[in-house]
């Protein structure tokens, strides 16, 4: 069964980073950890330009802020123990997606649409 409540829901900003009952220590060390996994990913990334790492340390930050808690409440994993190192995963992942993203060209773009709707 889903336990939305205790996470606060699904809005965003994330509920229950706001909720009585948290404390900033807790956030703090949230933050950190999303921004942890990110600098990870990009100190093993490929040189980029500047505009580049930031889409992608933003899509990183963004993913993790907004389903690192209705993750939790879905799998039912205590987020005092999980919550941290999901939040680094989610913002690794979402960096990862926006570098795909990011290095799109439109051939490539065409190739997938023409690839998914069956056209050569």
């Amino acid at each position: 069964m889903l336990r939305l409540a205790a996470v606060g829901g699904w809005g965003f900003p994330p509920a229950a980073l706001f909720t009585k009952g948290t404390g900033v220590k807790e956030n703090v060390l949230f933050f950190v950890s999303i921004f942890g996994g990110v600098v990870v990913s990009v100190l093993c990334s490929d040189k980029v330009s500047v505009w580049q790492s930031v889409i992608r340390v933003v899509c990183g930050v963004i993913l993790s802020a907004l389903f690192t808690d209705p993750f939790l409440a879905i799998v039912e994993y205590d987020p005092e123990l999980y919550r941290n190192s999901v939040a680094a995963l989610f913002g690794m992942c979402g960096y990862a997606i926006a570098r795909v993203l990011v290095n799109l060209d439109r051939a490539t773009v065409i190739k997938v649409i023409q690839a998914v709707t069956g056209k050569k």
